[in-house]
């Protein structure tokens, strides 16, 4: 979510996000991350724009999530739509090659996991008071 929420200051480069939320489902094989989101995408004089839903599904293998990626056009003709996409789609395949170079420490990091197990410096001195 991070990652989209940062292109929401943005006017240059690829997209421009809005409205962007996440929420949890859960599945038979654990928690379902939903991320939706409103994109313009470049170039911006062609005025194409679409909702976004990025979900990761989690499968019957441990750590093994399926993705699933619905975009759904909002403005701009079909033809442009499908053009412009071919970009936004490859700088999101890029976002996702990144992620698996992270290590694990980066990864639980970003997905909130090391701010959860680990008390703060505050709740680690106060403990040892």
């Amino acid at each position: 979510m991070e990652w989209f929420e940062a292109y929401e200051e943005y006017s240059i480069g690829d997209f421009v996000t809005q409205d962007v939320s996440s929420r949890e489902e859960q599945t038979d094989y654990g928690t379902s991350y939903i991320i939706e989101l409103m994109a313009w995408i470049a170039p911006f004089d062609l005025g194409v724009s679409q909702k976004v839903q990025l979900r990761t599904i989690p499968t019957d293998m441990e750590d093994v999530f399926e993705i699933r990626l619905a975009l759904e056009r909002v403005s701009g003709d079909v033809s442009s739509w499908r053009r412009v996409n071919r970009r936004f789609l490859n700088t999101l395949r890029k976002q996702f090659l990144i992620w698996r170079t992270l290590r694990a420490e980066e990864r639980d990091r970003y997905l909130g996991l090391t701010a959860a197990a680990e008390p703060s410096v505050g709740e680690a001195a106060a403990g040892g008071s």
